[in-house]
Formats: structure tokens, sequence, C-alpha cells
């Protein structure tokens, strides 16, 4: 099984793309000052007898030409005029107009401190807006992660679940605060609650690998479908692998995980369509085995930043798949690539290209071992099962202790990763580091076999079928 996971940068990503929206969140409910979006008798009318909010939407209609002609400029003065006037929303907006430079000349400074008096008005969206400068560094305004904290707390405490993310990503990271995983997944859980369906999907992932919650795979279901149902592409990606594999108590449907990969790839999901890919690589969920399209859909994901795209790219590379001349110094900067956005798949690859000196390195198995053991720290078990390989083997300087590769590959096996459970089976078929048991040897190294990956395994089968 392809392991599953959130890097950072995909939580940067999805944030990132909410962070931009040009929208200051809705009036007020009841708000007697509100117009009707879109009547622009109405909200000038309104706007006109300095009913704040009225004008906020009334700039809003002139971004989008909702009702009036598109003008920016005449936007961009509405939502300066709100603020003045009292209505935060309307700093929001005016920050969000500096920011990109629409109305007006482009000015970060400017811009937070728009955030940054919406937020002490008590804006949600306008304190979300504030961390997210700080805690990236906006324009000439320093990164100051103390800072960021303090306004993302606000947000997500007043209902904005952007602030939220943001804050369980920090705390998942030690980005600028002590690592805390068990609080990181405190804020997961709340921005689900508060229905936001990235926040589900990460919420479910923690469930699924046990990263500062207790591992439950029916739990992570349930958060995945959550967040599937408030249509987040990458929650839906994540209930396909759940369809495609069997897990947490959910039958084995190929063809539903298609159906899920295929939509959440059309909503722009680069994991989706390198899933997509991978089903059609291996003629999976019926679909006629199609490498030459497999690669379009792994180009597809690496362009629009999906890294397991690349490194599923990388591998088409490495080995010259679907018609692709094999190339494995481009291989290598694809692993590369992968790897220095913490995707831990990444990282594996380039420990075994360092393992096996391809793509013109010299071998280090050391460095092999360096990039395998940051992986299994990260949760990501094909780290794990690589790692006790070179533990059992006694390989990259390690000393050779094949009871220790055992505890890497159960650990590994339990979360269904198929080199994990190949090695544990033929370790415990012959006895090698844990005590002999051949009929659940052999039953691992049918799990191992399963998807035909780990040919060693399915040979190991075949071997010992026919002795019997």
């Amino acid at each position: 099984m392809r392991t599953k996971f959130f890097s950072s940068a995909l939580v940067a990503s999805a944030l990132a793309g909410v962070m931009v929206l040009f929208h200051g969140g809705a009036a007020e409910a009841g708000d007697a000052n509100a117009c009707t979006y879109g009547d622009a008798k109405d909200c000038q009318a309104k706007c006109d007898a300095k009913k704040q909010s009225s004008c906020v939407t009334l700039g809003e209609m002139y971004v989008y030409g909702k009702g009036v002609s598109s003008d920016h400029k005449k936007a961009f003065e509405l939502f300066a005029g709100a603020c003045k006037g009292g209505a935060p929303r309307g700093c929001v907006l005016e920050g969000l107009a500096y920011e990109r430079g629409i109305g007006v000349a482009k000015d970060e400074a400017r811009a937070v401190k728009a955030y940054d008096k919406a937020c002490a008005e008590k804006n949600a969206f306008g304190c979300a807006q504030a961390g997210y400068a700080y805690l990236h560094g906006l324009g000439d305004v320093k990164q100051d992660i103390p800072r960021a904290v303090r306004h993302l707390k606000a947000a997500c405490d007043d209902g904005d679940t952007q602030g939220c993310v943001m804050l369980g990503d920090l705390y998942e990271r030690g980005q600028g605060v002590e690592q805390d995983l068990p609080r990181a997944a405190k804020f997961f859980k709340e921005g689900c609650e508060k229905k936001n369906g990235f926040a589900c999907a990460h919420y479910g992932y923690m469930h699924e690998v046990g990263l500062g919650v207790t591992k439950n795979e029916a739990d992570a279901v349930k958060f995945y479908k959550q967040g599937c149902d408030e249509n987040d592409p990458d929650a839906c990606t994540h209930l396909g692998t759940v369809y495609e594999y069997g897990r947490g108590n959910v039958a084995k449907d190929e063809i539903k995980a298609l159906g899920y990969f295929n939509d959440a790839c059309t909503k722009k999901s680069a994991q989706a369509c390198a899933e997509l890919g991978f089903m059609y690589e291996n003629g999976r969920g019926g679909l006629a085995k199609d490498e030459a399209k497999a690669v379009t859909y792994y180009t597809q994901a690496c362009k629009d930043h999906g890294h397991l795209g690349c490194i599923r790219l990388g591998l088409v590379y490495e080995w010259g798949i679907g018609g692709v001349t094999k190339d494995e110094a481009k291989a290598l900067g694809y692993y590369k690539a992968a790897c220095d956005a913490k995707e831990w798949l990444g990282c594996i690859d380039l420990g075994l290209m360092h393992e096996n000196a391809k793509g013109g390195l010299v071998k280090d198995e050391a460095k092999a071992v360096a990039f395998y053991k940051e992986a299994c720290e990260h949760k990501n078990m094909h780290g794990c099962a690589e790692l006790g390989r070179m533990h059992a083997f006694g390989k990259g300087g390690l000393k050779k202790d094949e009871s220790v590769g055992v505890a890497f590959f159960k650990e590994a096996c339990a979360a269904h990763d198929e080199l994990g459970c190949a090695e544990l089976g033929e370790h415990e078929y012959y006895g090698r580091g844990t005590a002999k048991d051949e009929k659940d040897g052999l039953a691992k190294l049918k799990e191992g076999c399963a998807w035909g990956h780990i040919r060693w395994a399915c040979d190991d089968v075949a071997k010992i079928e026919k002795k019997k």
C-alpha cells in the first residue's frame, strides 16, 4: 500500500488557496444595515445613508461586476471608507486590496495594518489574515510567530476555521512553538467541528497513523467522510484510498475508489490526480492498463504542486515507464524536490538512490539510513520498513540486529505497508530475529505480495507453496 499522509507543503498549499480569496465574510446575521448582494439600488441607497456594512457589500459587487460595472478603484474606496466608518469587514477587504494591488497600489505593510485593525474589532477573518501575514512575514512585515499564534488563536476562537488549521499545522510541525501533537490534533478537531473539510481530512489522517491521537482506522474513515461531505477534495481522495484497499471496516471497492479519485482530480486535487495515474498504471478499478495515461496524470499532479505526482514521475524516469526514456538523474531531481517539501516518500526514494548509487550518486548507505529514519520518525511506515531492513542486514553503519529489524517490520506491517509485511513474513517463516512461525510467516508474505510490487515476496510464496 502506498502510504498516505499530509505534508506541511500540502497544508500550506491548502491554506494559501483559502487566504487569498477576496472575501471578508458575510455581513453579521440580523444586521439591519445590510443590503442584498447584487441589488445595486438597495446597496447604494443604504451606503449613502452611512450604513457601512452595505458599503462593504457594494464594494464587493464592484470587484466582481455583480449588478454594477466592475470598478476596482471604486471598490477599494468603499472598503477604505467603511473601515474608517467602523466596519471591520471593510478593513479586511481594504487589506486584501492593498495586499494584492486591487484598485490601489500594492502595499503589504498597509494590508497588515488593516488586518490588525479588523482583528482588534473582533473580525475573525481579519485575525486569520493578520496571523497568516505574521506567520510568513508579508512584505516588509517581519515574521513574528508569537504574534501570529495570538492572532490565529483569536480567529479560531471566534469561528474562523483557517485559524484553527494553521494553529494545528504550527503545533504539529513545531514551527516557532514547541511541537505538541495532541494540541495540534485539538485544533484540527475544532476546525472539523466547525465544518472545515480540510481540517476533517487532516484530523482523519492523524487517526489513521496515530499522530497525537490513538490510532483508529475506523475513526479516520469517519472524519474522511465528514470532510468529503464538506466538499474537500483531499478528504475525498483519502476516502478513495480507503475503498481502494478496504480499510477501517470498509469493504474494498476499487470502482468506488476510482469515482472518488476522478471527482477530486476534477476539483484540482493534485493528490487525487496522482492516485488516478496509479490506477491507470496498474489497471485497477476496471480500467485498462495505460502507462502513458498514467504519466499524463502524474505530470499534471506534479505541475499542480502535488508532490506524490512528482514522486511517481520520478519512478517513471527511474525505470522508463510509459514510453518515457529512462533518466535516473531526472528521477533524482523529482525525488529531491518532493523530499525538500517534506513529502517523506520522496525522501525514501532519495535514500534508495543513495543506497544503490543511482542517478550519478556515489553509494552512501549511511545517508540512506538518515533518510529512512527521518521518514519513519514522521510516521511514514514505508520508511520504517526500509529502516528495519538496514538494521536486519547491518547496512549503513548499523550493527546487524534482526530482532530490531523485526520490530520495525511489525510496526510497518500493522499499517499495511507491503515491504514491512513481506520482510516480517520472511523473518517469521524462517525464524530470523523472531520465533519461527511458518503459518503466520506465509500469510505475511502473501500480504506483502498482494499487489505484486514486492516481487521477491511473490517468488518466496510460490517457492513455499510448490514445496508443500
